[in-house]
Parts: C-alpha cells; sequence; structure tokens
C-alpha cells in the first residue's frame, strides 16, 4: 500500500492516481492547477484545497464522470485528499473503498443504507473493522449533519474509515489452540467449547468493544471524558440546581401517585378490591415554593428583592376530587356486580317460566279437543293474537288460507230456532258439518305449520341462550 510522500504537497502522479482512484479522468485536477515547483512538479495540498474551494473545476466535475453534482464531487475529493495526507489510507485501498461504496449504494442513487451490517461488510471486504458501540456512537454524531436521513453519501462514510482498525492488527484472547501445544507443565492445551459457538467476525466485534469500552473508562479515571460538542446552558448554573431539585420533588409525588392508581387498577382487576381499603391519596402541591435569597439575578436584571417563583400544583383539588368519585363509583359496582348478575338471571327465568306456563295451556292443534256443536257454541273468526309477545304461532293465526271445521259453512249463532219444518228438512238433507281433519290436504298443511312453529320456538331459544 502505498501513501504519498509528503504531507504538505502531491507529486504529478499522486494527483493523476488520486483522481484515477475516485473514478475520475485522471487529468481533470491538473488543468487548474500550477505546481509549486516546476522542476519536480510538486502541487501543494493547500492550493488544491483552494482551487476545490474556488469552483475553478466544477464545470469539469458536474455530471461528467458519474452521476453527481460538482458540489459532491468537491466534497469527495477534499475529504480523500484529507485521508491520503493523514495517512488513513492508501491509493488502492481508496479507488477499492469507492467501488464497494458503488456496489452498496441505493438504486436511487441518494446514497447508502446507513445500517451497520452495510458498513461491516464494506469495511470487511477492504479488510478492516471497528467496534459497534464506537459505530453506534459515530452514527448518532452524524444524525443532524447528514444530508439525507437514514443514507450516507461517500464523503460522510469516508468520516467512518479512520475510525475502523485492521483486522491484522486485532488480536483476540481465546482464540483456538493448535493441535500440538503445550502449556508450561508440558500438557496438552484443551480449547474452550465456548469459542466454538461464535463466528471469527462475532469474535472481532466483541474484542473490539472491550478494547473501546476500556478505553473510556481509563479517560475517565484519567479525569479526561472523551471528547463530545458542548452545547451553551440555556439557563446560569445555580437557578438550574434549584430547577432540578424543584422538578426532582415534583416527579416524587406524581410516581407516587401514579403507583397508587396502578395498585387500585390491579386490585379492582383481581377482584380484591373489597378487601383492601385505599389508601390515603397524597395531597396536591398548592403551597408557593421560593427560591432561596443567596440565588444571584441573571445579568442585566435588577437585583433589589429575591424574586418568588410561583409554581402552579401539578394535582388540583378538583381532580383529586374527581378521581375520589370514580374510585367510589367502581368500588360500589364491584361490590353489587354479584347481587346484580343474580337479579338479572332471576329476572330471565321468571319470563322463561312465563312463557312456558302459557305455552302448555295453549292447545292450539290438540286433537284431542273435543269438537264444538252449532246449538250451543257461537262458530266465528278466531281473533287475531298478533300482539301478544308470548304467542309463537301468532304470525300464522290470522291465515284463512285454509277452512277450519267451524268456518267450513260460515258464522251460525248461538241458541238459533227454527220451525219445525225447518227442523225436518235440515234431517232429511246432506249433513252440515263435514270433518275435513281426515283430508289429505288437511294433514299436510298442518305438518307444515307444525315445522314453522318448530322453527319459531329453536329462533326463539336461540335468542334467550344468546342473552
Amino acid at each position: 500500500m502505498t501513501y504519498p510522500k509528503f504531507r504538505d504537497r502531491l507529486h504529478l502522479q499522486e494527483v493523476r492516481r488520486l483522481s484515477m482512484a475516485l473514478g475520475m479522468q485522471r487529468d481533470v485536477l491538473l488543468r487548474y492547477l500550477k505546481p509549486c515547483d516546476p522542476k519536480t512538479k510538486f502541487y501543494a495540498v493547500d492550493a488544491i484545497d483552494n482551487m476545490l474551494l474556488s469552483k475553478l473545476a466544477n464545470q469539469a466535475l458536474h455530471r461528467t464522470h458519474n452521476v453527481y453534482s460538482a458540489e459532491y464531487n468537491t466534497q469527495v475529493i477534499r475529504k480523500a485528499l484529507q485521508l491520503l495526507v493523514t495517512r488513513k489510507v492508501g491509493f488502492s485501498e481508496l479507488g477499492e473503498i469507492r467501488s464497494l461504496f458503488e456496489a452498496y449504494e441505493s438504486e436511487d442513487m441518494e446514497g447508502m443504507p446507513a445500517d451497520d451490517h452495510t458498513i461491516f461488510r464494506i469495511l470487511k471486504h477492504c479488510g478492516r473493522s471497528i467496534a459497534p458501540l464506537k459505530l453506534q456512537h459515530q452514527l448518532k454524531k452524524m444524525r443532524d449533519e447528514v444530508d439525507i436521513a437514514g443514507r450516507l453519501q461517500l464523503y460522510e462514510f469516508f468520516d467512518i474509515i479512520p475510525l475502523s482498525t485492521y483486522i491484522s492488527n486485532i488480536s483476540i484472547h481465546g482464540e483456538l489452540n493448535s493441535g500440538t501445544a503445550k502449556d508450561s507443565q508440558m500438557l496438552y492445551k484443551i480449547d474452550n467449547f465456548y469459542n466454538f459457538l461464535f463466528t471469527h467476525d462475532e469474535k472481532i466485534k466483541t474484542q473490539l468493544d472491550k478494547d473501546y469500552k476500556a478505553l473510556i473508562s481509563r479517560a475517565i479515571r484519567a479525569g479526561q471524558p472523551p471528547k463530545t460538542k458542548e452545547r451553551g446552558k440555556i439557563i446560569e448554573s445555580t437557578v438550574q440546581k434549584a430547577v432540578e431539585v424543584e422538578s426532582r420533588s415534583s416527579f416524587r409525588d406524581i410516581r407516587q401517585v401514579l403507583r397508587h392508581s396502578n395498585n387500585i387498577i390491579a386490585l379492582s382487576r383481581s377482584g380484591q378490591m373489597s378487601k383492601h381499603k385505599a389508601s390515603p391519596e397524597p395531597e396536591a402541591r398548592t403551597e408557593v415554593s421560593q427560591i432561596s435569597p443567596s440565588i444571584p439575578s441573571r445579568p442585566g436584571t435588577a437585583a433589589s428583592e429575591p424574586s418568588n417563583m410561583v409554581v402552579p400544583p401539578l394535582i388540583s383539588k378538583k381532580d383529586l376530587e374527581k378521581q375520589n368519585a370514580l374510585i367510589e363509583d367502581l368500588h360500589w359496582e364491584m361490590l353489587n356486580s354479584s347481587e346484580r348478575h343474580a337479579h338479572s338471571l332471576d329476572k330471565i327465568l321468571d319470563e322463561l317460566k312465563a312463557k312456558k306456563a302459557y305455552r302448555e295451556t295453549r292447545t292450539i292443534f290438540s286433537a284431542s279437543a273435543a269438537r264444538r256443536t252449532t246449538a250451543d257454541v257461537y262458530i266465528g273468526p278466531r281473533g287475531s293474537t298478533a300482539n301478544d309477545p308470548f304467542d309463537a304461532y301468532s304470525i300464522f293465526d290470522d291465515d284463512l288460507s285454509f277452512p277450519t271445521t267451524s268456518q267450513s259453512l260460515g258464522v251460525i249463532g248461538a241458541g238459533s230456532e227454527g220451525d219445525e219444518e225447518g227442523e225436518n228438512k235440515e234431517e232429511d238433507a246432506e249433513p252440515l258439518f263435514v270433518d275435513i281433519t281426515a283430508t289429505e290436504e288437511y294433514q299436510k298443511r298442518k305438518n307444515s305449520l307444525l315445522k314453522r312453529a318448530e322453527t319459531i320456538k329453536k329462533g326463539h331459544r336461540e335468542r334467550l341462550l344468546g342473552l
């Protein structure tokens, strides 16, 4: 692997190799550069960077050698130049990284997916690896700086390369021993079966994570925490401490109320609410908290008197009354649930008994019922029972599609009187009433009506069971 010979300047051939490693024409940068020494043909790194910033080569870089814009190619060249000068990568490795990135780039050419699996595969092809924990921290830092969320561009991927390590430089503890290895007592070494359960890549990641955690712990013990981006404090330290103390006390009250509510819900679900008495509710915070007079005022404000900070109550009295009313309602429903259930069952059973008794008294199609005569009974159409809720046969009681025994010859008034001659004529004539129950048509109609009645009874029974 070859690196630039100098850190502050590049030779003519090195500039060409840089362009070729990035997939561009080898003289695309030399057209806009002047060598600092015409005899040796060296080009200063600062001159190359200034030329790129001045956008002199934008026309030659804009969607000519690839599908990317001039700004994209400019940032790629600057990042690659920085990696080469600091000797993080070489020329051949730079070209390999660019080829692998293009292979794993999405089809929409908007960058590579920023997931751990893809990054580890690219680094493995290059003979490198990185601690998973370190990679997660780096991706978290770059989350607000990337151009497209969830994607990594080539110049953004170059920022991960310096954090990686060559696999050949990683020493894994607990590797498998050779078959003839012996210890200090001249005994053959035995491998731990636990080492057979993981692949070589998993062992490398585990070892890198251990080294990274050890590095962080050593830095913390030495009093030099890892460098992070400093953010300006919104409020002063003294005021911030007072606000933190007030927030902690408020959080304790909220946590106590939530735990009490969760206990009530758990007791209500388990049916043990009547066995436990509700613990007293924590009183609402209605007092006014004051900041200590020793806290200095902010700059630019008058420091005549200590200002009072009015903290509104977290839970008002109205909220507590509402919560207590809900708890009482829930307690009352739980105590009376069994009684209400028994009352509803008794009501349903009474309705079923009444219906059963009513139906048993009805003899609609009873063949054993005594037939009435015309002398002592008024024969007429039967009244409708469509409005009777207990009549299962009411839907076809008004059906007059076939005549009954009493309706075959119309209506005969009760107590009819006639003279002797009329009676003699009636004796000689054919009988007025004919037993139509013995006819085949009557039997068919009767069977069909019985089937309909059975269907209706079955439907009522299923509906009652469903209730």
